[in-house]
């Protein structure tokens, strides 16, 4: 039998076939070395911790939303009072800390998901409690990340909760030895739980252990603050952080810590070299076991605030192997390093081509990769190049450093990402958008962000337009140059044209400032108005308000042109006035036809067959108030036209509420695909439609969309 997956072996093993019978389940895992059938039979992590499946909403689209989606008001309450609760969901691959993307309607102990058919509300008794969770889909690799009290855990991103004497086993878990084992005795690759309940777990931990637990916790929660799509976003990270370099700085330090305590981890377990290099092959070296290069060895400076590496890494790091690189052989190293670095993350050393971004393709690897070899994948670009290269972070992070700073390597997918994202959060900002961790420290809106929601590309609006104000507030007045260097072409330009695109991408199909504009962007013209629209601010007044603030005023200025021009005879106009009447005449025709299309979403952009069909036939009832302050309909007919009609509710999310603007071709570029716009302009009547039913039945005390 082979001892690795990966390559073929001359070495045969046949082990007894009573071993099978000491491993729980008697898995037939015949390709594993004698030393793992030992751990197999004794504890296991099943013997000292509750690893458990969470919730299956049976209905995401309806119960969980991205916590950018949430409504802001949420997150000043105490947790077990909101209606949207944090939610670990899994989303790949990753350790420690992170994965914060979603929340999930939790409102009166889950009372909409329990009165839905096919929910599985799983260990309800372990949701806000302190343990560690891990995405079960990730290429059968074992990653726990700390799970604080505050949070409920997903069907695909199960629990562990240890006893408080044992939560250092985490550290354990981390260990690519986990995934070794998991993979040995599971015929499939996913990491369902009660196979990782049968990882071996030791009588007692190595005493740095717990030190290394806490140190990677903190570097990872810090590198994880600085991605503007997680909760625990800081917003400092963008407004002060000048250098590009403190966070592989960061990542080298974290990697080093996680080397030395993948070292404790495999010596605890007792395995002989054979037994090491079998795990190695299978799941890759960790970064932090590579040769440092002398000279380039010295543990990098990390912010103040973050904890300092244990004394037994740097004892350890003293002690590791050093390469002594003639200078012909670091120049190649160097030169190797740079062009990986300019590649870019995710890129092929051979080409630079990037790896697919498939939403789906975790999953496909999961049926297509059993039985081959599967690295544990990286989860920083320090670690990717150090992968590639195989020589430690540290080293790596030194002779980039020297790079940058003395031969001027730059990475371009990475100055395109940050000017990106910069200028993503400056928008942002201007809309009035707060982070999470802003609203829960009370942090208010300053005073220059705007106050309804709706800032203009367009000029002559009466208001300053979008790139008036970014240049207003930014600090720099090198900004713009450096964003036009990054992208190769001008900051206006790149907003208005593909800043939404990016942000869709960005906020996977879920953005919050919506480009609603009367025609696209073309090389020869620009739409007759375009703005930005802040989600957040969404309500039935914003749509009118864009009409009698923006298109009436436009369109009679436009108009008011077009008469004065027409009053010169056409025998006197400059071919510049013709030219110019030629235009007015096609904008106003736009305008006329962009504010058509804005009173028909107002009036009908909730309208579906499968409204009508719902509609019961008795006389309405208060719980068909449109918020509980207006009166209800009188009759059916009354009722439809409410519904009907946009009155859009943050809590549906952003899904149900752009599909009629979409619908009606109002935005910059789509953001649903075509048949998910009919699909949750449906979903937005049925679940109305829901809510209604369980308050005359008792089990709500009012709609979700009624004002409290």
């Amino acid at each position: 039998m082979k001892l690795s997956s990966s390559a073929p072996s001359t070495i045969a093993y046949r082990p007894p076939q009573k071993r099978f019978l000491d491993i729980p389940q008697t898995p037939l895992c015949y390709w594993l070395r004698p030393r793992f059938f030992e751990l197999l039979a004794g504890r296991t992590l099943g013997d000292v911790a509750s690893v458990v499946q969470g919730l299956a909403t049976a209905n995401d689209p309806r119960f969980v939303r991205f916590v950018w989606e949430t409504p802001p008001s949420e997150w000043v309450k105490q947790v077990r009072s909101r209606r949207w609760v944090p939610f670990e969901k899994g989303g790949g691959y990753g350790k420690w800390f992170g994965h914060h993307w979603w929340t999930v309607d939790w409102e009166k102990h889950g009372a909409r998901i329990k009165q839905t058919p096919g929910p599985r509300v799983q260990n309800e008794q372990y949701y806000f409690r302190e343990g560690w969770t891990y995405t079960t889909t990730a290429r059968g690799s074992l990653g726990l990340r700390f799970l604080n009290g505050s949070a409920i855990f997903a069907h695909k991103s199960s629990a562990i909760f240890f006893s408080d004497a044992l939560r250092v086993h985490s550290s354990l878990l981390n260990c690519r030895i986990s995934s070794h084992i998991i993979r040995g005795i599971r015929a499939q690759i996913d990491l369902s739980e009660s196979y990782v309940a049968h990882v071996p777990i030791l009588d007692s931990m190595p005493s740095p252990q717990k030190l290394c637990q806490s140190a990677s916790v903190s570097l990872k929660r810090t590198l994880v603050s600085r991605d503007l799509t997680e909760r625990t976003f800081d917003l400092a990270t963008v407004e002060h952080d000048h250098s590009r370099l403190e966070p592989h700085a960061i990542a080298a330090v974290l990697h080093s810590v996680e080397g030395f305590s993948e070292k404790l981890v495999f010596d605890a377990y007792g395995l002989a070299a054979d037994d090491t290099a079998a795990v190695l092959d299978e799941t890759g070296t960790p970064v932090g076991w590579y040769p440092l290069i002398r000279g380039f060895d010295e543990i990098p400076p990390i912010p103040n605030g973050l904890p300092q590496i244990p004394q037994q890494t740097v004892e350890f790091l003293q002690r590791h192997e050093r390469l002594e690189l003639p200078s012909k052989a670091l120049a190649d190293l160097k030169a190797k390093l740079s062009s990986l670095y300019e590649a870019g993350p995710g890129a092929t050393s051979e080409e630079g081509a990037p790896e697919s971004e498939d939403e789906n393709a975790d999953e496909e690897e999961e049926q297509a990769a059993v039985g081959a070899r599967i690295p544990i994948p990286a989860e920083t670009f320090l670690e990717e190049l150090s992968q590639k290269l195989e020589i430690h972070p540290i080293s790596v992070y030194w002779l980039l450093k020297e790079g940058v700073e003395k031969e001027g390597w730059r990475c371009p997918p990475e100055e395109q990402r940050l000017a990106a994202e910069r200028i993503t959060v400056m928008i942002l900002r201007l809309l009035g958008h707060r982070w999470p961790s802003q609203i829960e420290a009370g942090e208010a809106v300053p005073d220059w962000a705007d106050g309804d929601g709706i800032i203009p590309f367009t000029g002559g609006t009466g208001e300053p337009s979008l790139i008036e104000r970014l240049r207003g507030a930014s600090n720099e007045p090198s900004f713009e140059k450096q964003f036009s260097e990054a992208f190769g072409k001008p900051l206006e330009q790149w907003i208005e044209s593909e800043f939404f695109k990016y942000q869709t991408s960005l906020f996977r199909k879920r953005p919050i400032a919506w480009q609603i504009q009367s025609a696209r962007f073309t090389r020869k013209r620009r739409p007759a108005f375009s703005c930005l629209v802040y989600y957040h601010k969404l309500d039935g007044d914003l749509l009118p308000k864009i009409r009698t603030q923006y298109i009436g005023p436009l369109q009679q200025k436009f108009e008011t042109e077009l008469r004065s021009i027409g009053s010169i005879p056409e025998r006197s106009r400059s071919d510049r006035q013709d030219e110019r009447r030629a235009e007015l005449v096609e904008l106003i025709a736009e305008l006329k036809d962009f504010d058509e299309r804005l009173k028909g979403v107002i009036e009908k952009g909730f309208a579906t067959q499968s409204l009508q069909e719902m509609v019961e036939k008795g006389k309405p009832d208060k719980w068909c108030s449109p918020d509980g302050v207006a009166a209800p309909s009188v009759d059916r007919e009354a009722f439809i036209v409410q519904e009907s009609r946009y009155l859009p509710d943050v809590n549906d999310g952003v899904r149900v509420n752009i599909a009629p603007l979409q619908k009606s071709g109002l935005f910059a570029s789509d953001v649903l695909s075509k048949k998910d716009v009919e699909e949750a302009i449906a979903d937005r009547a049925q679940w109305r439609a829901d809510e209604r039913r369980w308050c005359r039945e008792g089990k709500l005390p009012q709609p979700g969309w009624w004002k409290s």
